[in-house]
């Protein structure tokens, strides 16, 4: 009963959106492109993590409608995870309109809606995904004791995190940084000084990187043992492309998909 007024918001904002792309239903090619998941094209592509889930639940089934409601019920819980991350972030100290507003405009912000249209749930999982990782980070930073274990739960959440979208890594960082900036801001069991920001800051980016690391390793062995190759088809995100580019490059790329992006 607490925070009803917070669930009540987000759910009719929620049904407002899922009513209006009902009654401007469009279909777009990736509709009519089953093979991309049926067949190994995806994995071809160098993406494992979609044909998984795919394979055991057909997930990715064109479904009218049907599609578009799990999509909702996903951001529904997306919206919800990032806002508990922010109340423990802040000490429990943001107000409930806070979080209203933030998930209401979350779950209705036009660039991110826009993956109504498409009968790809990899985004609105992925960013349910994103703020789990960021918890257990944050967590294992306050927990001395317990830290690899909760790092190596973050580290089991951001692999398939990257894999399902190359961007995510983007949204990751950002929403790091977002919740660094309430920790100093409101949380005070957390240390003011700037070495402990640059250690989390850090910390987080390795187990980022082990992440991206360990996608690509996993990704030219399933490649390589179902499609007999380990030079998959260049079929990923243009912006991030790890194997195709150089370190450099593809950080240079990172940032201005964080800022150009979820930033700006």
């Amino acid at each position: 009963t607490k925070k009803k007024w917070y669930v009540a918001s987000l759910v009719l904002t929620l049904i407002l959106s899922y009513g209006f792309y009902a009654s401007h239903y469009t279909i777009h090619i990736d509709q009519l492109v089953s093979e991309y998941y049926d067949g190994l094209m995806l994995v071809s592509a160098g993406r494992w993590t979609a044909p998984l889930i795919h394979l055991f639940t057909n997930w990715m089934e064109f479904a009218p409608f049907w599609h578009t409601a799990i999509m909702s019920v996903l951001f529904f819980v997306a919206a919800i995870a990032w806002a508990a991350l922010f109340s423990m972030a802040s000490d429990g100290k943001m107000s409930e309109a806070a979080l209203m507003v933030f998930s209401t405009v979350f779950v209705s912000y036009p660039v991110i809606k826009a993956q109504l249209t498409y009968p790809i749930l990899n985004i609105a999982l992925a960013y349910v995904l994103v703020p789990l990782s960021i918890q257990f980070i944050i967590k294992g930073f306050f927990d001395r004791k317990g830290r690899f274990k909760r790092y190596l739960f973050a580290l089991l959440i951001l692999i398939p995190t990257v894999d399902l979208y190359e961007s995510f890594a983007g949204v990751f960082l950002v929403g790091l940084f977002g919740v660094m900036l309430l920790l100093y801001l409101y949380h005070d069991g957390f240390s003011k000084r700037l070495k402990d920001y640059i250690v989390l800051l850090f910390s987080a980016c390795i187990i980022l990187a082990l992440a991206i690391i360990t996608d690509i390793v996993l990704s030219k062995i399933i490649c390589y043992v179902l499609c007999g190759t380990t030079q998959y088809w260049y079929g990923r995100n243009e912006n991030i492309a790890w194997l195709y580019s150089s370190f450099l490059t593809n950080c240079k790329r990172l940032l201005c998909t964080m800022f150009g992006t979820f930033v700006i």
